[in-house]
């Protein structure tokens, strides 16, 4: 089961999702190192990658479970009633690292087009002391490239660029 909540309202949802067992896993890995790969166009992989040597059929085994599995979160995520979201159904905590960027981009494949993506970026800082805060942290910087990638990559989609400043105060707090 998946819970969701509005922060504003503090109404909770839930949705089942089917559950999948170890022989299902065992029986789909099966199938598809046996089929070709389905992502060459979408990830603009080379034409070598058809050739299918075992690691890249390996690789293209991990991208259809990762898809099935983002799929399986957000195919059916629910469209917050609030206004503060403005519609979106789909977030992603995005540190513009690889994980992040690879799950934004699988779920671009399954949230209806009309529907933006937020991607949330946290970035933590000390105070007056100088040491590089929000804006100009590394993760942010990082994370802004690969947001600005995406809005390249996929401009059809409405990629909306959350930045969270947190004290380091606060975390200490806490």
């Amino acid at each position: 089961i998946v819970y969701r909540m509005d922060v504003l309202s503090g109404v909770t949802a839930s949705i089942r999702l089917p559950k999948i067992v170890n022989a299902e896993v065992d029986r789909l890995l099966s199938e598809f190192v046996e089929s070709s790969c389905l992502y060459t166009s979408i990830f603009d992989l080379s034409d070598e990658v058809t050739k299918q040597s075992n690691s890249e059929r390996a690789a293209c085994v991990l991208l259809e479970l990762l898809d099935r599995a983002v799929r399986r979160r957000v195919a059916q995520a629910p469209i917050p009633s609030s206004n503060a979201t403005k519609g979106a159904s789909v977030a992603v905590l995005f540190s513009g690292g690889i994980d992040s960027v690879v799950l934004a981009a699988l779920s671009n494949t399954h949230v209806p087009k009309n529907q933006p993506i937020d991607l949330i970026n946290v970035s933590f800082h000390v105070g007056s002391s100088g040491v590089r805060s929000g804006p100009q942290s590394p993760d942010r910087l990082a994370a802004k490239l690969s947001y600005l990638e995406m809005k390249r990559r996929w401009p059809e989609r409405d990629w909306r660029f959350i930045a969270v400043d947190v004290p380091y105060e606060e975390v200490l707090k806490n």
